[in-house]
């Protein structure tokens, strides 16, 4: 993965900024042009945008060098299946705070009103390394005692929040799991924004369980983009949150208020995360079993069962 950089003809440098939309749309397309402009001026370089279509593509398209800058979710970073040796630049701030929450959602009008409604219920899922869209939700059913190996009837990956809520919104899963931002990063406040926030005009959802806090999700760079340009994308990044012209892409794209250089207090966050996922309650979180394909208007990938390990 130590791949350096390119030129372009007229010798600035190029890169290529990588991530995985919550949706994909034009708005979306148009945001992350605006936001690659932005960094590509903080840096007088060529930043190409690049979209994912799920968190190990992502990952697949930095381990051979497609993607120099991306924005990961710290589980990517920590589990067997995420790219080695990347670079954190800096976390994610919004409402003030490095540090998320994990949530399930039902539609407004579900049947399920509480946890132990679940049963045999189809589970909308983002990715196996989605920390709010799969493990955390599943760790914190583990820990009620619920038997995570019989509790659903169909799991389902749709690799972006965007695709995961849709599913639940419009009735072909009953329950989901996404990301939500509180004031003030406290989940007995009110909720900012979540996964499942504007995805279908008029169709709303209801919270029934809340997991976490879990790390921000980070910018990160390939080992190799050399050290002087890590060091200006950082700057880069910290500009760009202070700049009002970037807040309606920051905020659409990211959920994101600014930027802050990761620290060493982010670090002790990523290992507590480690420690957590490795811990006993994982054991009882078991790979998905394979599943029959769930006709969707636009049909997402419903991946094998990740390995034991990676839960």
């Amino acid at each position: 993965m130590n791949v350096v950089p390119k030129l372009t003809p007229s010798g600035r440098l190029r890169l290529t900024f990588g991530m995985v939309p919550v949706s994909e749309d034009a708005r979306t397309r148009v945001h992350l042009g605006d936001f690659c402009a932005l960094l590509g001026k903080g840096l007088d370089a060529v930043i190409v945008p690049h979209r994912a279509p799920s968190p190990l593509a992502l990952a697949s398209a930095m381990q051979t060098g497609r993607v120099h800058i991306a924005w990961l979710s710290p589980t990517l970073l920590i589990t067997s299946g995420g790219p080695a040796g990347v670079l954190p630049l800096v976390s994610s701030v919004r409402q003030g705070v490095t540090v998320y929450h994990a949530v399930l959602f039902v539609a407004t009008g579900s049947r399920v009103q509480r946890i132990e409604d679940l049963s045999r219920a189809r589970a909308a899922w983002v990715a196996p390394t989605s920390a709010s869209g799969y493990l955390f939700s599943r760790l914190a059913l583990a820990r009620r005692g619920l038997d995570l190996a019989t509790l659903f009837d169909v799991e389902t990956f749709y690799d972006t929040h965007g695709r995961a809520a849709a599913a639940v919104l419009d009735g072909r899963a009953d329950v989901g799991a996404t990301f939500a931002v509180y004031e003030g990063g406290d989940p007995t406040r009110s909720l900012v924004r979540a996964g499942f926030s504007d995805v279908i005009p008029g169709l709303t959802a209801r919270i029934i369980d809340v997991a976490g806090p879990i790390p921000a999700d980070m910018i990160v760079t390939v080992p190799g983009v050399p050290l002087p340009v890590r060091s200006a994308l950082t700057v880069a990044l910290r500009r760009i949150g202070d700049d009002p012209t970037a807040r309606e892409p920051l905020r659409a794209l990211f959920g994101v208020d600014s930027f802050r250089p990761f620290s060493s207090a982010s670090l002790r966050s990523l290992v507590d995360l480690g420690a957590e996922l490795a811990g006993p309650a994982s054991a009882s979180v078991p790979a998905l079993r394979p599943q029959p394909s769930i006709p969707p208007p636009a049909a997402p990938r419903h991946p094998r069962p990740p390995p034991p390990h990676r839960s």
